[in-house]
């Protein structure tokens, strides 16, 4: 008997450790190519490569992770991961070999839709496998692994795309993930509720998931367009934002009203707690994704540094973020109590990147450095605190989809941040225009002000006067992005204050998968 505990017990950490290295190389894919960007984009001579390389996926990401989550309720989460592991593999394949930006972007959907699977069912299988309180500190280790992926992944990006080539990028994927296939493949242990296929396609909320989709795909493509020099008052950019919104309303009507195994069932947004936990959770996500994402920009168009240079100045942000994360998450295994560790972390988010604003044309290493770990030990206080909120608000038969939703909404937040971020910096730079064509031609000029972001790499033919103005009007519009995110980060802290605080339980509780799940959530819908 000692000897099966024994064994059960090395089963299941070689799972953790597995679901860790999944973790990782999804993650690692939300920053690891914002160093290479001015890379690719010069590769393929295309403009929208600073935008749709990391919004396809972050898009994908964002709207596939509900339905991932359902679909591991009703098959069971081994399988399902394993799947999502499975497409992850030749998404990247798809990226490595891409001979366009089209097979490309591509790529990165494939990846990204498969990714938020592997995100999502991460969390989802750990709260399964540990109580409420042990879950703190297993979901704080994985949130180190998160953000040392999310940080370190500007460095690797550079030090691939500088040594090797920009493809190696997403060539490293595939050794993690056929190892964490392995692993799970033969380590994981979880209830399988042998779903009949048919019986089990008809349970999936089909209409649920075609319309978060479209709201998760629409809205962001119709900000995107607009961001790219397409009018906004144009046909399609009205019609994607209109679509949007429309299939959101038509999502919740739908999830409310005729849903007979609702993918996000609306009871989880019914108490303030849970919705207060969730607006942190998109307000975060919204903030820092911005670190990751400008600061690369920053550092390569005000210092002129290279695609490692700018990876290896990111590094404070990632190494400040994983102590916290790990402190926070200790710190909640420990005393039971995540409240303070929010408004902590939300209160030095706001901070950092209030000091961000700071920065200007004259660069200063010392600057870069000190206010990314001001703003790191903000974002790891905050990563895993409001899902320990959220789940602590819900019963067992609901943390699958809160944590489904807590998946979906950064996500969101990311992909969306990214798009909305750019246009501050784009409209900002154009403002710039008459500055840059007194001292540029005309053709460089309009580059610098309606392609900025992918036309990084002009800079480094500047000089003199030229080369100073260009680099103070890039600031000037960075300068405007920090002040949105600083705002966005201010309204999380204030939605902070509305999160109760709940004692959590140190009894793991029995987890119910299959169309049993299915039937029990149906007759609480109904109830």
């Amino acid at each position: 008997m000692p000897h099966t505990l024994h064994d059960h017990k090395i089963r299941l950490y070689v799972s953790v450790l597995a679901l860790y290295l999944a973790l990782f190389v999804a993650a690692l894919d939300y920053s690891i190519v914002s160093t290479a960007l001015p890379t690719i984009a010069s590769h393929f001579r295309s403009a929208s490569a600073y935008t749709w390389v990391g919004s396809a996926y972050l898009l994908a990401q964002a709207a596939s992770a509900p339905t991932w989550a359902k679909l591991s309720d009703i098959w069971g989460r081994k399988i399902v991961v394993l799947i999502a592991l499975v497409f992850f593999f030749f998404g990247s394949m798809m990226c490595a070999l891409a001979s366009s930006m089209g097979s490309l972007i591509a790529g990165r959907v494939l990846q990204g839709a498969s990714g938020g699977g592997v995100v999502v069912l991460v969390n989802v299988v750990v709260s399964d496998l540990f109580s409420l309180r042990e879950r703190g500190l297993i979901l704080g280790l994985s949130g180190i692994v998160w953000t040392i992926a999310l940080g370190s992944g500007p460095f690797v990006g550079g030090l691939l795309t500088e040594k090797l080539s920009w493809r190696w990028i997403w060539w490293i994927n595939l050794p993690f993930c056929g190892t964490a296939f392995t692993l799970l493949t033969t380590c994981l242990d979880t209830p399988n509720p042998h779903t009949p296929l048919v019986a089990g396609l008809k349970a999936v909320d089909w209409v649920g998931s075609a319309t978060i989709v479209g709201f998760a795909v629409m809205l962001p493509m119709g900000l995107t367009y607009g961001s790219e020099g397409t009018e906004w008052s144009s046909s399609r950019v009205v019609a994607l934002i209109a679509s949007g919104m429309a299939t959101l309303v038509l999502f919740l009507l739908y999830e409310a009203k005729l849903a007979k195994h609702p993918i996000m069932p609306l009871r989880i947004f019914a108490t303030r707690s849970n919705l207060a936990a969730l607006v942190v959770c998109f307000c975060h996500g919204f903030t820092y994704i911005s670190a990751a994402w400008f600061l690369p920009l920053y550092c390569q168009s005000v210092e002129l540094a290279s695609p490692l240079r700018a990876g290896i100045l990111l590094l404070p942000s990632a190494l400040s973020q994983a102590a916290l994360y790990l402190a926070s998450d200790v710190t909640i295994w420990k005393t039971g109590s995540y409240l303070w560790v929010i408004w902590i972390g939300m209160v030095f988010m706001t901070l950092g990147m209030g000091m961000f604003i700071d920065f200007g044309s004259h660069f200063s290493t010392a600057k870069v450095i000190t206010y990314q770990l001001v703003v790191g030990l903000g974002i790891g206080f905050v990563f895993e605190a409001p899902l320990v909120a959220l789940q602590a608000g819900v019963s067992q038969r609901d943390v699958a989809s809160a944590t489904a939703a807590f998946g979906f909404l950064p996500n969101l937040a990311t992909s969306v941040s990214i798009v909305v971020g750019g246009v501050v910096f784009q409209a900002a730079m154009e403002r710039q225009k008459h500055e840059l064509l007194a001292l540029l031609d005309s053709v460089d000029a309009a580059r610098l002000s309606s392609e900025a972001a992918a036309s990084v790499m002009l800079l480094r033919e500047l000089q003199g006067p030229a080369l100073e103005v260009v680099q103070q009007a890039f600031a000037q519009a960075l300068r405007e992005t920090w002040l949105l995110y600083t705002v966005s980060s201010t309204i999380g802290l204030g939605a902070s204050i509305f999160i109760d605080a709940k004692e959590l339980s140190t009894v793991q509780t029995e987890v119910v998968v299959g169309l049993q799940l299915q039937h029990i959530s149906r007759s609480v819908n109904d109830e």
